[in-house]
């Protein structure tokens, strides 16, 4: 026999046994419990210069997003490696955060991760009503009027935002994307509250039990390079490290990785922990049990403590409180033990518990690491709270007075109490406590507070119900949880929960239970395209098709049918199926259409409303036609897709919703109708007047209808192609840039990222190229992580086309081809699906071409550009085209018939235009005006018009026009052989491409002007 004597016979639990008895007891569990971390010195100082590296950057550079993933078995001190920082980043002023995954998913999609950030909010306000202005302050004016996507996942965000002010709960409704508008608003809530003042370190603890869509918003945050101040450390089990988590580590970009391995304590640290647990001064007093502990356990900390509770519970450990000594028989531990992993002495401790006691961790472990007393009771024949004591002495549990709340010590602990259950036994185990919780909730609303546990549970024996009334009961209280999924932006949840709905209804469920199977179906529909789920929303679209008992209960599948089409580039194809319903709505369009077809269908539309002021437009009746609504919801949905893959269809499809809106009533869509209406007059009809009228009227219908679903089409039309025929195009930028933020917020991803584009090329020729870029780069981020790869693709060539100006070609500058695109394949793909992105790639070919002085090229893709652009709405890529067309004919040199013809048809056009907004329009005027007296050797004329479309092009911040009218004038001048004037204007054209960011342009224009032949002397090309 061997003895030790306690040196501190005082030593106390340092976590509460129990409520309320206080004595002591003399248990491995009640010893010298401290949080003092054994054998990882070198590990930690890593973890710590992790931490550090949030703000040690290179002068200069901003720092690279921090990663720390700590990895090993199971219960080796992964999680306490990790929050031995904490006090740390405390100390610095920082938050700490901890996010736990769960084998037993949780309810809550997201749990985790709102866990964490409801501990943020609890330490900003415990820090007092300052730090809650301030990160309510950073919160608004990053994530604006979305705060209740926020406040939804994390209800305790209300602490600091406040409740939402008169806004009603959020409706089930279809949506185009409001799975990457989620992750977008949180994106911007963490970077708005991360900062190096205020430190964040997020732990991610149990990445191995993650579910797709945490990884995936995970992802998406830690990949952020425009996060600041925030270290994510991620820990996971080697053992566990499944696909999922594969995938997570091999998408993560741009991110500084520490990589921290743990294996168990070396021998020295054992002894150092075993003699700690006794409160032994000299470890050597102990050697012969900690040999014995080390060979047992391997040096896992969680095993260390598991074995020693285990060898005192079985009579091999005790403690003789007569000589106040721990003595403990070698032989016979060593002849006993037999276990080679952590939880299978865990599972032989807690068979000894008593049988009512074990049935308890059953049922808890099933359920979650943290334990609901409530709910245990309501599931137990009898109260829990003996049973939650028992298992809390024995260590099993951990209690925190504080908040009551018990929870498994370990997940080792939850494991081995699961695994107590018969594996056979294990479905009808879920199965009975899904079905008993149910039972037990009379209250509709508590049984949709805790609809997904009750869910969560049956779905795990859903195999076992054979009663199809059954079936179909859980069938309902599926489509219910996936709306309330929903509503809570959890949209993997309300897939997964749809989905097994589906699977619930029988074979005859169109039959008896025709209602049910109709919503199931349409809403699982809608939450697959809403994830990207495109192949389940064909074939839940086919049933609903193959199974309906009328044309109405199709509409909503063929809405989001349509949606899904186009949403994945098939634009042709979302236009058949739309055309398809709208015939079977009675509102048919021809086949084929022509010019002559579409100025038919504006007169009569003219016609129509002769007379009608929009004061009296607005006094129309509200359209209640269940059909003609389903038509002009069809047609706003496809009016996107007909302008970008079929122009000549677009207008009858604005004209089409006009006609219904007064024959039928105002709608919200009618707003649309008007709107597109409008620039048809514009572009079309050359009737600015109405046009503008009527845009308008869009607008004010807009408002009528107090709706903000369709803020981001209205404006995108408006600004983009009504107002810049009547307001400076200066004006625009605001309002754009309002409808792409509100349209994100309704989840309208299409036309915000319309907005988006048309804010890019609008700036194009009014702001530096870097600048240019910088907004291209961010809004192009959006598209990308809104998934919208048809929406990048349009900005692509005007990207390249800055780049390339910038000096960053690949190449010939004069090619679409670098880090951005590569020009061969964009007009392929062009081609075969978007008439737009292929007039956008031979434009700015054309431009780079005429620019760089390859006039005849430019012609090739001018020519190009006027026979595929037959657009007849007006907009502001149809005045670049015109004004470039232009310039590119007039200078050919010499103008034969057909040129002379264009150059008239250019400069009447501009006239007519100029009159309208001489802002956006007199100095392209008076530049092709002087291109064309150039051309005609009027010289004084020319001087003129130079002058002219020089001063405007100045005053209204037009950069790359007065640049390239300087560059122009100065070409002309020294033609003429008028030096000094000519370098004048030329020096002039230098100092604006330079300023411009036009490196390329610059360097071109220095190299064919400024250094000639030798034979040939040329002032300095410092500007003036």
């Amino acid at each position: 026999k061997t003895e030790i004597s306690s040196s501190n016979s005082n030593s106390t639990s340092s976590n509460s046994e129990d409520k309320d008895d206080k004595s002591t007891e003399w248990t491995v569990s009640s010893l010298g419990q401290s949080r003092r971390l054994y054998g990882r010195s070198k590990e930690r100082a890593i973890l710590r210069q992790a931490y550090q590296g949030m703000w040690e950057a290179e002068e200069g550079s901003k720092p690279s997003i921090q990663l720390a993933l700590i990895s090993g078995s199971a219960g080796v001190g992964k999680t306490a490696l990790a929050m031995s920082i904490k006090q740390h980043v405390l100390d610095d002023g920082g938050f700490f955060l901890t996010g736990k995954f769960e084998k037993m998913q949780s309810a809550q999609l997201y749990s985790a991760i709102a866990s964490a950030f409801t501990e943020l909010v609890d330490s900003v306000v415990a820090r007092g009503k300052q730090a809650v202005r301030a990160m309510r302050k950073a919160i608004e004016a990053a994530v604006h009027s979305e705060q209740r996507i926020l406040t939804d996942m994390i209800p305790a965000l209300t602490k600091i935002l406040g409740q939402p002010q008169n806004e009603a709960p959020k409706e089930f409704r279809q949506s185009s994307d409001e799975v990457s508008s989620f992750k977008f608003v949180f994106r911007m809530f963490v970077r708005a509250i991360s900062s190096p003042e205020f430190p964040i370190v997020f732990l991610m603890d149990d990445l191995h039990f993650a579910d797709d869509a945490s990884l995936d918003l995970l992802q998406s945050l830690v990949t952020d390079t425009s996060n600041d101040g925030i270290l994510f450390i991620g820990t996971f089990r080697i053992e566990k490290k499944n696909d999922r988590v594969k995938n997570f580590l091999s998408n993560l970009e741009n991110v500084d990785l520490t990589d921290i391995r743990l294996a168990g304590l070396a021998r020295e640290s054992v002894d150092e922990m075993v003699a700690d647990i006794f409160s032994v001064v000299n470890p050597e007093q102990i050697k012969p049990l900690t040999e014995i502990v080390y060979k047992q356990t391997g040096g896992n900390v969680f095993y260390i403590r598991e074995f020693l509770r285990y060898l005192q519970e079985d009579g091999l450990l005790t403690f003789d409180e007569a000589g106040m000594e721990w003595v403990w028989d070698e032989r016979k531990i060593v002849q006993k033990i037999a276990f080679r992993r952590a939880v299978e002495l865990t599972t032989v401790r807690l068979s000894k518990l008593p049988k009512a006691t074990r049935e308890v961790l059953e049922v808890a472990a099933c359920l979650g690491s943290q334990l609901n007393e409530t709910l245990l009771n309501r599931i137990s024949p009898r109260p829990v709270f003996s049973h939650l004591k028992k298992a809390t002495s024995k260590g099993f549990l951990q209690y925190d007075k504080q908040n009551d709340t018990y929870w498994f010590s370990h997940d080792i602990v939850q494991e081995a109490a699961y695994k107590i259950i018969a594996y056979q036994e294990r479905e009808a185990f879920h199965l009975t406590i899904g079905r008993e919780l149910w039972k037990s909730f009379n209250d509709i609303e508590d049984l949709e507070g805790h609809i997904f546990i009750i869910l969560g549970q049956i779905r795990e024996g859903a195999n076992l119900i054979s009663y199809q009334e059954e079936r179909n009961d859980v069938a309902a209280l599926c489509l219910r949880a996936g709306e309330l999924a929903i509503c809570a932006s959890s949209f993997q949840t309300a897939s997964e929960y749809l989905l097994l709905g589906v699977t619930m209804l029988g074979e005859n469920c169109w039959n008896d239970e025709y209602d049910l199977s109709l919503e199931l179906y349409n809403a699982a529909a809608e939450v697959e395209y809403c994830v990207g789920n495109f192949d389940n929303v064909e074939k839940l679209a086919t049933q609903i098709f193959a199974n309906t008992r009328t044309f109405p209960d199709t509409l909503r599948a063929h809405s989001i049918h349509v949606y899904s089409l186009g949403s994945r580039g098939h634009m042709l194809k979302a236009i058949e199926r739309g055309l398809e319903v709208l015939e079977a709505l009675g509102e048919k369009f021809p086949t084929k259409q022509s010019a002559n077809s579409i100025a038919v269908a504006i007169k009569r539309t003219k016609w129509l409303v002769r007379g009608k002021t929009n004061d009296e437009l607005l006094r129309l009746p509200l359209m209640d036609n269940p059909e003609k609504l389903a038509a002009m919801q069809m047609m706003n949905i496809m009016f996107l897709y007909a302008y970008i893959a079929v122009p000549s269809l677009a207008p009858l499809m604005a004209l089409r919703m006009v006609k219904l809106t007064l024959e039928f009533g105002l709608c919200d869509v009618s707003s649309v109708g008007f709107v597109t209406y409008a620039m048809l007059l514009c572009g079309n009809g050359k009737d600015f007047e109405e046009g503008f009228r009527y845009g308008e009227l869009a607008m004010k219908v807009f408002d009528k209808f107090d709706t903000k679903a369709w803020i981001g089409r209205i404006a995108a039309w408006f600004y983009g192609s009504v107002c810049i025929w009547r307001k400076p195009v200066l004006l625009i930028f605001d309002p754009i840039k309002k409808a792409h933020r509100v349209a994100l917020e309704t989840g309208d991803i299409d036309f915000a990222m319309l907005n988006a584009n048309i804010y890019c090329w609008e700036s194009f020729d009014i702001s530096t190229l870097p600048k240019v870029e910088k907004i291209i780069s961010g809004f192009s981020s959006r598209m990308d992580a809104y998934g919208q790869e048809s929406v990048i693709m349009m900005i692509k060539p005007l990207w390249q086309t800055v780049q390339n100006l910038s000096g960053r070609s690949h190449g010939d500058v004069k090619v679409l081809t670098g880090d951005i695109m590569e020009q061969g394949y964009m007009i392929q793909y062009a081609r075969e699906n978007n008439k737009k992105l292929l007039i956008w790639c031979h434009f700015y070919r054309l431009l780079l071409a005429y620019l760089f002085g390859d006039m005849e090229s430019a012609e090739v893709h001018a020519n190009v550009c006027r026979v595929a652009e037959n657009n007849p709405f007006g907009s502001s890529d149809h005045v670049l085209l015109m004004f470039y067309d232009g310039l590119v004919t007039l200078a050919q040199g010499k103008l034969n018939r057909q040129r002379q013809k264009t150059i008239a048809h250019c400069i009447k056009t501009f006239k007519t235009w100029s009159k309208q907004c001489p802002e956006n329009f007199l100095g392209k005027l008076y530049f092709l005006e002087a291109e064309q007296a150039a051309a005609a050797d009027d010289h004084e004329r020319a001087h003129s018009k130079y002058t002219a479309a020089i001063s405007l092009s100045r005053e209204g911040g037009y950069i790359l026009q007065h640049a390239l009218a300087n560059e122009r004038a100065g070409k002309y001048f020294l033609k003429r052989g008028e030096k000094d004037l000519a370098y004048s204007y030329l020096n002039e054209a230098m100092a604006v491409y330079e300023k411009w960011g036009g490196k390329a342009k610059s360097e071109h224009l220095r190299n064919e002007v400024f250094r000639p032949s030798s034979s040939t002397t040329a002032p300095s090309s410092t500007p003036r």
